[in-house]
């Protein structure tokens, strides 16, 4: 879920304190995704890991000592709470995490180490060793101090320790004891999806307190101490950008275009460390930073840069009249509303259901919506993240809901696609696809006006989907169902020779003319099957590999109607 905004320290970031609700009433906090493991380029612009921003985040919510605690043993980050552990007063509350301390072994000796992560390796215990455990159970309990505990890598803890059963114990009595003692323990995880963290709790932990805690807050509708912690956002990269240009000295192509190209960077959905590698290598290698070469090395996709607006390249598409009327009515609407500064408690559904058959274009229009919805201040990121039924419909009972949560926490701030959403009700799922219906509701219930469900698929199997279950309709108006209607004989026409053209190939007069009667006689004799743009795709290629055999080395030979399947010769008649 997604935690109320409230300001964020300098040593910290937007999408850590977003995911780190302190107001949830557990003793309890559980942090996965690919942010416990990523770089962040925090609000005072240095470079921080993992560790240091969730320090920053707990010392500014007012925890006094904070430890943590990895396969290698128990440590501190800042000198302050390693005082405190000894019975010493409190340091200044700015105190920065400048000393780590260490416990090393069983008997309590400490190692003191300059600023940086713990060392690895050598003799330093591991969970099984009942003196951790009993250290971390008397700082969840005691009440002298604010106490926070994060366990880094809980999985490993779960999967390499040779008696979990007393650690999961433990934690059993925090969830039991709550919030009292004001402590809290954070289970930072490393996997990336929800369902691992499970499977791990499941597999190494058994079905304990811990796993009880996990379906527990998986049903809450609000408050959930679950939290993924996700990729960098917008504002992160600008400052990443600005930092490495100061620091490192990157050059920026066109200043003019740089709030579009960080939007496409962010677009694309990743951590903070491969932009960090990324940036630091064209600084090091004296590239300035353009759209033209992160396209190139495949770093981002958005096509935006030349300064037309995701509308105005939905209205270049072929055919797409009703989506066109669709979103730009939408459009209008959202800028009327913010000239009247309207505000609504009911604000019109964002969610669509596109019904044609395959090839109509679907998939692109759905990533144009995620930026039209971003460009219009609808949602923060505007990505696009396709799924279908296999990957929201688990095989056991109590595996679909973490995968649907997967699957929306990737599309937090952008748009889920679901393509052929009417398999989750297909009676072949086992009641699964039902199931993985109520987590999608609950979703975009608890976080409405964080991502838009777009679900798609054939006109009449999408109506039995709408129906499946009284939230969908709510959340799926009729007026949001938008038909992609099959390709015309012209815009067939128009779509095959433009593949054609971007094939490089040349055709005379009398070929267009061939290829007229060939788009007619396909769309007039069109079944079930028919494909649209993906069957024309193929008969493009089709009429290039025919004539490469005809002219073998000489490319300057135009097409002619010899180069056409012979199954679609009898069009010419």
């Amino acid at each position: 879920m997604t935690a109320p905004i409230r300001p964020v320290p300098p040593g910290s970031t937007e999408r850590l304190a977003s995911a780190l609700p302190f107001d949830t009433g557990d003793a309890l906090l559980i942090l996965y995704g690919t942010g416990t493991t990523d770089r962040f380029c925090c609000g005072d612009y240095q470079e921080r890991g993992f560790e240091e921003a969730i320090w920053s985040l707990l010392r500014s919510a007012g925890y006094q000592r904070i430890v943590f605690c990895t396969l290698n043993g128990l440590y501190f980050r800042d000198e302050q709470s390693a005082q405190l552990d000894r019975g010493g007063t409190v340091a200044p509350d700015n105190a920065e995490p400048a000393t780590m301390t260490r416990f090393a072994g069983p008997q309590g000796r400490k190692v003191v180490a300059q600023t940086g992560p713990p060392p690895t390796g050598g003799s330093a215990p591991t969970m099984q060793d009942p003196q951790i455990i009993q250290k971390l159970d008397a700082c969840m309990t005691g009440r002298e101090m604010r106490t926070a505990v994060v366990l880094l890598r809980t999985e490993d803890f779960l999967q390499h320790n040779q008696a979990p059963r007393p650690f999961i114990d433990r934690i059993g009595a925090w969830i039991a004891a709550g919030p009292s003692a004001g402590n809290l323990c954070v289970l930072a995880f490393s996997n990336s999806g929800l369902q691992e963290v499970h499977e791990s709790v499941q597999t190494n932990g058994g079905m304990g307190a811990l796993q009880a805690f996990l379906s527990d807050q998986r049903r809450r509708r609000s408050g959930s101490g679950i939290s993924r912690v996700g990729e960098s956002d917008e504002a992160e990269l600008r400052r990443l950008v600005h930092r490495t240009r100061i620091r490192d000295g990157l050059r920026i192509d066109d200043w003019s275009r740089l709030d579009k190209l960080i939007s496409a960077m962010a677009a694309m959905n990743q951590p903070a460390g491969p932009w960090i590698a990324r940036l630091q290598g064209l600084a090091r290698d004296g590239m300035p930073l353009s759209a033209e070469l992160l396209r190139q090395r495949e770093w981002i996709e958005r096509a935006n840069m030349d300064g037309r607006t995701a509308l105005e390249r939905l209205n270049e598409l072929i055919g797409l009249s009703e989506v066109r009327r669709h979103l730009s009515q939408r459009a209008d609407r959202v800028r009327a509303r913010k000239v009247r500064r309207a505000t609504s408690d009911n604000p019109p559904s964002p969610h669509l259901i596109f019904t044609g058959n395959p090839g109509t274009g679907k998939t692109t229009v759905a990533r144009l919506v995620g930026e039209i919805y971003a460009d219009l201040g609808l949602l923060r990121r505007g990505h696009l993240v396709v799924a279908d039924a296999p990957k929201l419909i688990g095989r056991f009972v109590g595996q679909t809901a973490p995968l649907v949560n997967d699957a929306v926490d990737e599309a937090l701030g952008g748009v889920l696609f679901i393509d052929e959403a009417y398999r989750l009700t297909e009676p072949d799922r086992g009641g699964f696809g039902l199931e993985a219906i109520d987590a999608l509701v609950d979703r975009m219930e608890n976080d409405r006006d964080a991502f838009v469900v777009i679900a798609a698929g054939y006109p009449d199997k999408m109506a039995q989907f709408r129906s499946a279950n009284p939230g969908l309709a709510g959340r799926f108006p009729l007026r949001n169902v938008i038909l992609f209607a099959d390709y015309d004989p012209a815009e067939l026409l128009q779509i095959l020779t433009g593949m054609l053209a971007a094939a490089d190939l040349r055709w005379e007069d009398g070929f267009t003319a061939d290829l007229k009667l060939v788009t007619e006689g396909i769309y007039r004799d069109r079944d079930e099957n028919f494909s649209n743009a993906r069957d024309m795709r193929e008969l493009a290629a089709e009429i290039e590999d025919n004539w490469a055999a005809r002219v073998t080395d000489d490319g300057g030979i135009p097409l002619e109607s010899a180069d056409l399947p012979s199954r679609l010769r009898n069009y010419l008649r």
